[in-house]
Order: structure tokens, then C-alpha cells, then sequence
């Protein structure tokens, strides 16, 4: 049976009290790992099973007890930091495939919370009392268990910052299980600015958000570095448009893409590694001119 996630607030103010404790963010995707008659099911955060896109995760739990535990899938880069892009290209593979990028990019399986055990519903106790529980599970191999800092939210956002992690979330340590949205559980994300061209463009229409498609300049070449839509004001969104209107040099893309040189730059605010897709960015700054020389740079595609 799939159970409802408990899912995070957006904090404002950061908790000093040891009733509060502060984990790292990690940056993958929400799982729930059941074991049931000694058969183990994998789940995101909608329900979904994904039990095949994660093999090397059911293998581990093969020899759990029946439970259910609540957590993130991972995939760590080579610098043994979270790295999404890499996720990203598990979710949805299947067959040999599957079992390919197990072997070549494992993921894991950090357990933060245990919402069942041996047929005991363990949501409605405390999370400090779920904790103790968690903490008798076998885990090993692709299955760990996020570390816990009771009262150190500071502390691990700053060390978050530093690594240029996704951020942390700070939790309730006498807050029960419950489905939806809570204040018990609170996120603080960690952005960092980065320099970044728009080299594509969609105008929204009626109602509707620009939507830009910036790039990295790196090693005399624009490469992808996603979308941003979200930061400029309504008038500063029209005040560009003529600009990127004059520097489209190919509207062929799909749904009303545009290509264009790059002639806006924009400051974005984001979090997790400096490469790969930006995550979570919103627009800080915007300023127009010549961008780098074109002449020899490459323009790779955007689209994906």
C-alpha cells in the first residue's frame, strides 16, 4: 500500500532548538521502498512504481523485514556529491539499460524516516521514535540512512553552501507522520549566482511567463544549461523582448522556439553544481550588449 508523503514547507527562519533537527537536502527524487512478504517495491513520490529503473535498490532490500521507508533516490557524481543530470537519465529506463547504468552510475537509497515495521503503523509516533526504530534496520549496500543534526540547522546550511549542495530541511523531532504539506518538516534551499546567455527564447502568451533557454560559455562554447522563466518583473520581460526579437537567427524550433545570438545576459540564482541543468534558478539580473564572440564558438542544441 502507497502512502500519501509527507511533504516540506518553505521555512523562513531558521530553528536554534534541539527539537529541531537539520539533515542535508539531497538532490534526487522522493522514494518510498516497501518490503511485503519478503518482496520489495520502490515507489517516487506520486506512487509510481520504479522498481526497474532501480534494480541495484530492490537487491539490497531483498532481505529486509516487512517495513516502509521513506526517502531519497540518489545518484552520486565522482565528486560524491548528489548529481541530478545523472539521476535524470535513470528515471524511466528499463530492460538492459536499466541494468547498465546500475552498474555504471548506482544509485541510493538514503532512508530519512521509517513509516511501518514487522505490520506496525509507526506514523503516528514521534519522529524522534521513528528514528530509533530506523535505526535497527540492516541497511547496506545501495541502502543508507541521511545523518541527523539535532540543533545544528546553521551549521549544516553553511556546510551546504560551502559544497554547493541543493540545501537543507529542518524537522519536528516530536512531529508524527502526516500526509500533505507541514510545517513540521521545513526546507531552506542553498542558491548560489551564476553568469549564464540566453541563446533561445519563447515569448509566453496571454497570462504566460517569457521562457528562456540560457548557456553556458565555456571553452568557446554556449553550452546548455536549461530554462529559466521566473524573476523579471512584467516590464523588464517586455523590455527585452525586442531585443531578442532582433538577435533570432533561427525560428524553427519547436513550440515557437527561437534561437538567438547571445545578447542578453543574465545573472541566475540556483542551486547544486555549476554544470549540467540549472536547478530551481530564478533571475537576478539582466544586462544587454555583446555577448562572447560567436565567430568560433559553437552553439550546441538546447532542446530536449
Amino acid at each position: 500500500m502507497f502512502v500519501e508523503p509527507m511533504l516540506l514547507a518553505t521555512g523562513r527562519e531558521l530553528p536554534t532548538t534541539d527539537l529541531w533537527w537539520a539533515e542535508l537536502k539531497l538532490d534526487g527524487a522522493r522514494g518510498q521502498l516497501r518490503v511485503a512478504d519478503g518482496a520489495p517495491s520502490l515507489r517516487t513520490r506520486t506512487g509510481r512504481r520504479c522498481d526497474d529503473e532501480f534494480p541495484e535498490i530492490i537487491a539490497a532490500a531483498s532481505g529486509l523485514p516487512e517495513l516502509t521507508l521513506d526517502g531519497e533516490i540518489v545518484v552520486l557524481g565522482d565528486d560524491g556529491a548528489p548529481d541530478f543530470s545523472a539521476l535524470r537519465t535513470r528515471l524511466g529506463a528499463r530492460g538492459p539499460g536499466s541494468r547498465a547504468n546500475a552498474g555504471a552510475r548506482p544509485a541510493v537509497f538514503y532512508a530519512f524516516d521509517i513509516l511501518g515495521c514487522h505490520g506496525r503503523d509507526l506514523r503516528g509516533l514521534a519522529l524522534r521514535d521513528r528514528r530509533r526504530v530506523l535505526e535497527t534496520v540492516p541497511l547496506d549496500g545501495s541502502l543508507t540512512m541521511v545523518t541527523t543534526h539535532p540543533g545544528e540547522a546553521a551549521a549544516v546550511l553553511a556546510f551546504a553552501r560551502e559544497h554547493l549542495l541543493e540545501g537543507i530541511v529542518v524537522k519536528e523531532s516530536d512531529s508524527p507522520d502526516r500526509s500533505g504539506r507541514s510545517s513540521a518538516w521545513q526546507k531552506f534551499k542553498s542558491c548560489s549566482p551564476e553568469r549564464v546567455w540566453v541563446t533561445a527564447w519563447r515569448p509566453g502568451g496571454p497570462g504566460e511567463l517569457d521562457r528562456y533557454w540560457v548557456s553556458r560559455y565555456v571553452n568557446d562554447q554556449f553550452v546548455p544549461a536549461g530554462e529559466v522563466s521566473y524573476g523579471l518583473t512584467q516590464s523588464q520581460a517586455l523590455a527585452i523582448r525586442p531585443i531578442l526579437s532582433a538577435a533570432v537567427w533561427d525560428a524553427r524550433g519547436r513550440h515557437r522556439l527561437r534561437r538567438v545570438m547571445p545578447v542578453v545576459e543574465m545573472i541566475v540564482a540556483a542551486h547544486g553544481r555549476k554544470s549540467g541543468w540549472l536547478r530551481d534558478p530564478v533571475i537576478t539580473k539582466v544586462s544587454l550588449g555583446k555577448g562572447p564572440s560567436t565567430s568560433s564558438a559553437h552553439m550546441a542544441p538546447i532542446e530536449r
